[in-house]
């Protein structure tokens, strides 16, 4: 995602990933802040995204 937010306001969105189908795991390392070190990272395994489909 890209663009400007406002000073007090919010975006959101959806992104996508394809991976292959005999992937373990799938880890997103994400940071919120260009200037901070703030940083969120994300896991998924197989069985996670399986339970999902069903």
């Amino acid at each position: 995602m890209d663009g400007n937010v406002a000073a007090g306001k919010k975006m959101s969105g959806i992104i996508c990933y394809q991976v292959p189908k005999d992937f373990t795991s799938f880890e997103i390392r994400y940071s919120p802040s260009f200037w901070g070190n703030k940083k969120a990272t994300f896991v998924f395994t197989k069985a996670d995204v399986e339970a999902q489909a069903r």
